[in-house]
């Protein structure tokens, strides 16, 4: 299942030939997975620079434990923003990390004045150049 679906009216039939089974068995077992905890999600990974969001910026900030929640509870609901963890600081100088995008520079660095505004000053870390980018498979 850590292939990726064909574009077709009904991608899942590709899963359900592969396994032996009809589409409707193959769907109760990947519920029955997510009811167990087994199965956390089915996800379609987009190409966003196909879509036009060609600029993305890593905002790092270094920020005390007891506002961690409040600043992931911020980040979480923005559409712009696909990561945003802690981290060990371990010689590094920040803690909290927010990955945005968005279709331009201005409008990555405007996302990342925003949050420097409630958070305070932050090391902004722009791509530069990207070497590898999958999806991770288990063994």
């Amino acid at each position: 299942m850590q292939q990726d679906l064909p574009a077709e009216p009904v991608p899942w039939q590709w899963w359900a030939e592969a396994a032996g089974v009809t589409v409707l068995a193959l769907l109760e077992r990947l519920g029955r997975w997510r009811a167990d905890g087994r199965l956390k999600r089915v996800a379609a990974v987009v190409r966003h620079q196909r879509l036009g969001v060609t600029a993305n910026l890593l905002g790092a900030w270094p920020l005390a434990e007891e506002r961690w929640d409040a600043a992931g509870a911020r980040f979480s609901v923005r559409p712009s923003v696909t990561h945003c963890y802690v981290r060990a600081r371990d010689g590094l100088p920040c803690d909290l990390f927010a990955m945005m995008h968005a279709a331009s520079w201005s409008a990555v660095e405007a996302l990342y004045r925003d949050a420097c505004d409630h958070l305070g000053p932050g090391l902004p870390l722009a791509t530069g150049r990207e070497f590898k980018k999958t999806s991770l498979r288990f063994a």
